[in-house]
């Protein structure tokens, strides 16, 4: 859940019209040599298979093409069809070497498009450690917006009224964050 305007500006698109918003896009490497195994792999299979059956393209990307989608591409890509997005990277480190969408990818192409493109995080509420700076993190990272998403999901489901999760998520509203839970069962 991102509130638009805090996180890109006024939602007003072209024309005057209201803005088209993309709340979630990714670039990603899925490639054979970033996945860590058999699950790796068969994740990449499952996303291409799910992006198939929502592309009303006459010509879908190859599965080839698929395993990697540079910022470059992401930004020619999204930035043509929608007046602003959000960025949300995803680590997913027990599937991908390198991180699957790498967040360094994701804050570049952010600053590359300030006003078009926002910075969003994502944080494991079974992470203590990682919860504990996160203020310092929304303000060294640019983040725009946090979504408390469990990555074993949903074994690591916890409630938003645990009192060092609401302190948590409070400082990264004071840093600047939108914060907003989404549901971690099937989509």
């Amino acid at each position: 859940m991102v509130v638009v305007d805090r996180c890109c500006g006024a939602p007003r698109g072209r024309g005057g019209l209201p803005a088209v918003v993309d709340a979630q896009v990714h670039g990603w490497d899925g490639r054979p040599h970033n996945q860590a195994g058999p699950a790796g792999e068969q994740f990449v299979a499952d996303l291409l298979h799910r992006h198939r059956m929502v592309d009303p393209s006459p010509r879908p990307l190859s599965a080839d093409a698929f395993e990697l989608v540079t910022p470059q591409a992401l930004a020619a890509h999204v930035l043509s069809a929608v007046d602003r997005a959000v960025l949300v990277p995803a680590g997913f480190e027990d599937l991908f070497v390198l991180g699957f969408a790498a967040p360094a990818w994701h804050a570049e192409l952010a600053a590359e498009h300030p006003g078009r493109l926002a910075l969003a995080g994502e944080l494991d509420p079974a992470d203590r450690a990682r919860a504990r700076g996160i203020g310092a993190r929304v303000g060294r990272d640019g983040l725009r917006a946090l979504t408390v998403l469990p990555a074993r999901r949903p074994e690591t489901a916890l409630s938003l009224r645990a009192p060092w999760l609401r302190r948590t998520l409070i400082r990264a509203e004071q840093a600047g964050a939108g914060v907003g839970a989404r549901p971690a069962g099937p989509p």
